[in-house]
């Protein structure tokens, strides 16, 4: 190993570099957070070691180069919680959602502007997926609109009451958006980091939390 210490951080680095580029699989362990993940060709794959887990952040777990190779993130057995930093800034296409997860923070795919798919599991009493958008089991709730969907209008439909957190962060295609008085509640960040929005038509009676958008591409007009 002295050829390898001897060796510039430069070197080094790219000798790491090059280690990761080169992975088709590996393990993360997180038992301070009760649970493991292994990749396999671009998948991620979450399960609770025992009972149930909350995902909080892998940033400090994963270098960039592994982050950047995961396409698929698949929250497995035991899964329950999903925070708002669990998967940000990732280069994620699909999330699958399993049959635990009961709470899932949308903030945790913030900067995902990929996803073209999410998927829930059959068993799970608490989400539903309709027209390839996230929603709440009894539909009344927009969790996730996937960023990477390819609409360029769309009209709330008339069973949603709550645009969730987050819900149309990152969207790439939309350019047109219609709250009808449906809608009760806007949550934070709902619009967030849009690229291609130009008009949002919103009923006057939606209570609309503070920084429902943060900030835009291009002027809305």
């Amino acid at each position: 190993l002295d050829w390898f210490f001897s060796l510039s951080y430069d070197e080094h680095r790219k000798i790491l570099e090059e280690k990761a580029k080169n992975e088709t699989e590996f393990v993360v362990d997180c038992p301070e957070n009760g649970y493991t993940a292994t990749f396999d060709n671009g998948t991620l794959t979450l399960f609770a070691i025992s009972g149930c887990a909350t995902v909080e952040s892998l940033k400090e777990k994963l270098s960039k180069q592994r982050r950047d190779k995961i396409k698929t993130i698949i929250l497995g057995d035991g899964i329950t919680h999903v925070t708002k930093k669990a998967f940000q800034d990732y280069d994620l296409e699909e999330v699958k959602i399993g049959k635990d997860v009961c709470v899932f923070d949308a903030e945790g795919l913030f900067g995902d502007h990929n996803i073209h798919k999410i998927t829930v599991d059959n068993e799970n009493k608490h989400f539903i997926v309709k027209d390839g958008i996230l929603y709440s089991s009894d539909l009344e709730k927009i969790v996730k609109f996937p960023p990477k969907q390819e609409k360029e209008y769309y009209d709330i439909p008339s069973h949603v009451k709550t645009i969730g957190k987050f819900a149309f962060a990152d969207t790439r295609c939309l350019q047109c958006i219609k709250v009808g008085n449906n809608v009760s509640m806007i949550e934070e960040g709902a619009f967030a980091c849009f690229f291609d929005l130009r008009h949002i038509y919103i009923d006057k009676d939606v209570d609309i939390a503070d920084y429902m958008i943060f900030f835009t591409y291009d002027e809305l007009r």
